[in-house]
C-alpha cells in the first residue's frame, strides 16, 4: 500500500487538487495540518484523508517526520498542496512499487520529474527532480528546519534510487502571489541561518542559502554564500557556476 504524506497549513483552494490527483493510487492519506484557519481540514476529510492538527515549530522536518510515523503504507509518497499530477500516476506508482526486490535491486527511493510554474499554469520555469516516493522505514526521517530532506536518512540504508518520469509532476508556484513567496525566502533565510549555526560545515546549507539570497535580490550576501559553499565542495560544478553568475551580476550593477 502507498501513503500519502502532507503537511499543510491553509490550503483550502488547493488540497483537493492535490489529493484528488492520486485518488485511486494510493491507499490512504494522511494531512498534518500545522494551524490552518481556513477550510483546508474539512476538505482533506472530505476527500478521505486522516488528518493530524500538529502546531508548526519552526521545523519543516519536524511536521513532516509526524506525518510518516502517522502513515501505515509500504511506501510513501510525498506532495505539497501546490503541486498535483495532471494525469493519474496509478500505474505508474503501481509498477514502482511492485517490483520485487530481487528484480529490482532492492529499489528504496524514486525521484520523480516535476515542472515548476512560476509566472502562469501555461509554461513551465524550470524542471527538477525530486524525492518523493520512497519506503516506509522507522529510520527513514527527514532532517533540516527547513529545505528538508530525506535523502541523507535514506542513503544509510541499503538500496538503490531510480527515477519516475512517466508522469511529471506540476508544481504551481505562481499561485502563492509575490507577498507570500518574499516573506516565505526570509523566512527561510532565518531558519538555514539557524541550521548553519549548529552545523557549519554542511555545504548544501549554504547552496539554499545563497538561492534564497538570491531570490530575495540580496546579491553580496548571496555571493559570501555561494563562496563558502564553493570553498566546502571545490569539486562541485555547480558551486562554481552559482558564485561566478552572482559575481558577475555584481559587476553589472
Amino acid at each position: 500500500m502507498i501513503s500519502l504524506a502532507m503537511i499543510v497549513k491553509n490550503e483550502e483552494g488547493r488540497i483537493r487538487r492535490a489529493i484528488g490527483s492520486v485518488k485511486g493510487s494510493v491507499g490512504e492519506v494522511v494531512v498534518v495540518d500545522t494551524g490552518s484557519t481556513d477550510g483546508t481540514v474539512p476538505a482533506a476529510e472530505e476527500l478521505g484523508a486522516r488528518v493530524i492538527r500538529h502546531p508548526f515549530q519552526g521545523d519543516f522536518s519536524e511536521a513532516r517526520n509526524a506525518s510518516l510515523a502517522a502513515c501505515r503504507g509500504d511506501w510513501v509518497l510525498v506532495l505539497d498542496a501546490d503541486e498535483f499530477f495532471p494525469l493519474s500516476p496509478r500505474l505508474m506508482l503501481e509498477a514502482a512499487t511492485s517490483i520485487p526486490a530481487a528484480v529490482s535491486g532492492s529499489y528504496k527511493g524514486y525521484y520523480l520529474l516535476r515542472h515548476n510554474y512560476e509566472a502562469g499554469p501555461n509554461e513551465v520555469t524550470y524542471s527538477d527532480h525530486a524525492l518523493r516516493l520512497f519506503r516506509r522505514d522507522d529510520r527513514v526521517r527527514y532532517r533540516h528546519r527547513v529545505h528538508e530532506t530525506v535523502e541523507e536518512s535514506l542513503d544509510e540504508l541499503p538500496g538503490v534510487y531510480a527515477e519516475l518520469t512517466a508522469l511529471p509532476l506540476s508544481h504551481y508556484m505562481f499561485e502563492r502571489g509575490a507577498a507570500h513567496q518574499d516573506q516565505k525566502h526570509e523566512k527561510y533565510i532565518e531558519w538555514l541561518q539557524q541550521d548553519i549555526s549548529e552545523n557549519p560545515g554542511d555545504a548544501g546549507r549554504y547552496d539554499f542559502l545563497g538561492c534564497e539570497y538570491f531570490r530575495c535580490g540580496r546579491l553580496p550576501e548571496a555571493a559570501a554564500a555561494f563562496q563558502k559553499f564553493a570553498e566546502l565542495r571545490p569539486d562541485h560544478e555547480g558551486a562554481r557556476e552559482s558564485l561566478e553568475l552572482v559575481r558577475r551580476m555584481l559587476m553589472e550593477t
